[in-house]
C-alpha cells in the first residue's frame, strides 16, 4: 500500500470513529439507540470493505507470487480443520436466549460455539508460539 492510500485509510477510519463517538456522546440517554444503530451499520460497511480489500490484496499477491498460493492453501486448510474440530467439540446445546438473535437450530448454535472454540485454539497456539520463540531466541543468545 502506498503512502497516500495509507493516509486516506487512516483519515477515513479516524474520522468515522470520531463522528461515531461524538454522536454517542451528544445523544441523550433516551436517544442512544440511534447512534448505536448507525454504529452497527458503519461496522458492517467497514467489515465488507475490509473483506473485499483483503481478498483483492490476497488475489493480487497470489498472482504476483504463485509459490505463496501454496502457503495460502495450507493456512486455509489449517483454519478449516480447526473450525471442524471446534464444531465437533461444541456441546450441541441450543441456548434459549440466542433465539431472539435468530439462532434457532442446533446447527447454528454449533457453528457459533465451534467458531469460538477455534478462536480459543488459535489464540492459545499464537501465545504458545510467541512464548517458545522468545525462549528460543533467549537461549540462542547464550
Amino acid at each position: 500500500m502506498n503512502k497516500l492510500s495509507k493516509n486516506i485509510f487512516y483519515a477515513v477510519t479516524i474520522g468515522l470513529s470520531v463522528i461515531l463517538t461524538m454522536m454517542i456522546l451528544i445523544a441523550g440517554n433516551n436517544d442512544v439507540d440511534m447512534p448505536v444503530g448507525l454504529g452497527m451499520i458503519l461496522m458492517y460497511i467497514l467489515l465488507v470493505v475490509t473483506l473485499l480489500s483483503s481478498v483483492a490484496l490476497a488475489v493480487k499477491s497470489l498472482i504476483q507470487k504463485p509459490k505463496s498460493a501454496m502457503m495460502f492453501m495450507v493456512g486455509l486448510g489449517i483454519l478449516t480443520v480447526l473450525t471442524v474440530i471446534g464444531y465437533f467439540s461444541d456441546s450441541a446445546v441450543l441456548q434459549t436466549n440466542w433465539a431472539e438473535f435468530g439462532v434457532d437450530t442446533v446447527f447454528y448454535s454449533r457453528m457459533i460455539g465451534g467458531s469460538i472454540i477455534a478462536t480459543y485454539i488459535i489464540l492459545v497456539g499464537a501465545v504458545a508460539l510467541t512464548f517458545f520463540a522468545s525462549i528460543r531466541d533467549f537461549i540462542k543468545r547464550f
